[in-house]
């Protein structure tokens, strides 16, 4: 049975009221998180579109889908980190089958996309948030006191992925 956790209603007048009903929609998010799960849902969501469009010719349906997915992540993810001490935001990164973090399987999902998927009209805008969505997950440090020892989980991750793709990606960027 599903359950709707949140709508979206967007306002059309000015720009505060649109930031206004976004900082509430993530408000919700982050307040129902824990009884709904729906953020680690999102992101594992995430995670399984950007390697689906990765594939050789894959639907530009999916491309728009996995867009929009991680426009809507990183709109969350840019809230709980600035709401959000490091050890809060980790518990929402927590997946709650398994008690890993997601946020080692976002970044490379993340940098998956731009080292594999081709940069062209179809995936312009993919392209651009998922950069958008690593600036967001490794601006965590800018929130957390200098003396705190909590680890930054996407920093972590970042820096302890590497690969083969990572002289690829530095090229393309």
């Amino acid at each position: 049975k599903r359950r709707s956790i949140f709508a979206i209603r967007l306002p059309s007048s000015s720009t505060d009221d649109i930031a206004s009903a976004s900082h509430a929609l993530c408000a919700e998010m982050e307040r129902n998180n824990a009884e709904s799960g729906n953020f680690q849902a999102l992101i594992r969501r995430v995670i399984d579109i950007l390697y689906l469009v990765c594939r050789p010719k894959a639907p530009a349906a999916h491309v728009h889908q996995a867009s929009s997915l991680v426009f809507l992540l990183r709109l969350f993810l840019k809230h709980m980190i600035e709401t959000q001490d490091a050890e809060g935001l980790a518990a929402h990164l927590l997946d709650p089958s398994s008690a890993a973090s997601l946020a080692g399987p976002l970044v490379q999902a993340l940098l998956t996309v731009l080292v594999q998927c081709e940069c062209n009209d179809e995936s312009y805008w993919l392209h651009m948030e998922a950069v958008a969505a690593l600036c967001v997950c490794l601006s965590t440090q800018m929130f957390a006191q200098l003396d705190d020892p909590t680890p930054q989980p996407f920093v972590h991750a970042a820096l302890t992925s590497g690969g083969p793709g990572a002289e690829l990606l530095v090229s393309r960027l």
